[in-house]
């Protein structure tokens, strides 16, 4: 049992769990913030004195040091190559890290299992209860709506041209040019056959398509 604890201070389970909760609890809260915070701050310190006190007794793990260093560079890949691989990979070198640096592997084995449980139990509250997102992420994902409501449209969009009054630039066989507003729009006529000159009125847009109707005739009635 004593081999399994080291009874050294700066092996000490104990202290080992708390630099571990804070390293990855508070790492996994800064993913979540808008803003470098004090999670962020102390996860970072206690990752160096976790990397200290396990280093402190002699000759460094040069393979330790090599995946962690690879297991970082994957998870902030993960940020711009999505599809959960390469983070998900560098998660595992990060964990085989820390385990290669412990003097005990079943010790750091059995601490990092309860991280993990507490990381699943701080995302669950972070994601579920505080509705929380990454703010990264939702920088990366268009989030705003294109449809009309919000004042997007299409470049072919005519609807703004309802009821709106023109006259024929060209014959309508039915097919045509319509003047408006010293503007040109190609339109199609109602009937089969409207005169070049002729007052129209924008009656129906279906898209890009315009339709016209000749009220030339209504126009001259009411002036008479």
């Amino acid at each position: 049992m004593n081999e399994l604890w080291s009874t050294a201070w700066y092996n000490h389970p104990m202290l080992l769990l708390f630099l571990l909760l804070i390293i990855f609890c508070g790492a996994l809260y800064q993913l979540y913030s808008r803003h470098i915070n004090i999670a962020g701050i102390m996860s970072a310190l206690a990752l160096c004195v976790f990397i200290v006190t396990q280093f402190i007794d002699g000759e460094s793990n040069g393979l330790a040091i090599v995946l962690f260093i690879i297991g970082i560079s994957l998870i902030f890949a993960e940020f711009f190559v999505f599809g959960l691989i390469t983070g998900i990979i560098g998660v595992i070198c990060v964990v085989l890290s820390f385990i290669l640096m412990a003097d005990n592997v079943t010790m750091i084995s059995l601490l990092l299992a309860i991280v993990s449980f507490v990381l699943i139990i701080e995302w669950v509250i972070l994601v579920k209860v505080l509705k929380k997102e990454m703010p990264f992420f939702k920088r990366l994902i268009l989030t705003d709506s294109t449809n009309k409501e919000s004042g997007y449209t299409s470049h072919d969009d005519f609807t703004y041209l309802m009821n709106e009054i023109g006259t024929a630039h060209t014959d309508l066989r039915p097919s045509g040019t319509m003047s408006l507003h010293d503007d040109r729009y190609d339109v199609v006529a109602e009937s089969s056959f409207i005169a070049r000159g002729s007052t129209i009125k924008v009656i129906k847009v279906e898209g890009s398509r315009i339709v016209v109707r000749n009220i030339t005739e209504s126009t001259d009635s009411v002036n008479d």
